[in-house]
């Protein structure tokens, strides 16, 4: 799961630089430009994913230690 999370945090890292140092501007001047646009939507897709995958992740290992523990 870390290499998992690690790319995928390399490649929202990516999409967030295509969006807000290059293309900026397309959403402020233009915000019903489509590609700017899936940019945007593209990069928190993928934070919702990560953030989720990683929740499960924690949960399951917490589950894991507090019932070897019993």
């Amino acid at each position: 799961m870390a290499i998992t999370a690690a790319v995928l945090g390399c490649v929202i890292a990516g999409v967030t630089q295509l969006v807000f140092p290059l293309n900026y501007d397309g959403l402020i001047d233009n915000p019903g430009s489509p590609t700017v646009t899936a940019l945007l939507v593209t990069r928190n897709l993928l934070m919702a994913v990560l953030t989720l995958g990683l929740m499960v992740w924690a949960a399951r290992n917490a589950w894991q230690v507090a019932s070897q523990r019993r």
